[in-house]
């Protein structure tokens, strides 16, 4: 890195927020925010929470309530993570636990997915 210091993009970890700002090196613009601890930060879009770590827990169900998904999202069977994305925003749904119909070898099928506000559909990242 000291003979390019440009080939690598610029971090900025806020470890006590769970917040990370992901820099262009060159250009010094944001290209990325990942919030990865969803206890310390409350969400919203639209005027509705769809997080907030004292009641409302960020599930896939509260997100397509939120944003209205239109389709099912991408599964990724290797990692067992969900992502849905949208316009500017991904939400990344880590689990152990779902169960794949067959036919839908990328593709998430809701009636297979757990409906519960559990740990297990609670989003892990959101990008």
């Amino acid at each position: 890195c000291k003979d390019d210091p440009f080939s690598l993009d610029l971090v900025i970890d806020l470890v006590g927020n769970g917040i990370k700002f992901i820099f262009d090196s060159t250009n010094q613009r944001l290209k990325l925010i990942v919030i990865y601890d969803l206890n310390m930060v409350k969400l919203r879009y639209g005027g509705t929470h769809f997080n907030v770590p004292e009641n409302i827990p960020p599930t896939y169900r509260k997100i397509e309530e939120s944003f209205g998904a239109t389709f099912l999202g991408d599964y990724d069977r290797v990692r067992q993570r969900l992502i849905l994305s949208f316009r500017g925003i991904s939400f990344l749904f880590l689990s152990r636990t779902m169960t794949i119909r067959p036919k839908l070898r990328e593709k998430i099928s809701l009636a297979s997915y757990p409906a519960s506000t559990s740990t297990a559909e609670r989003i892990g990242k959101v990008r």
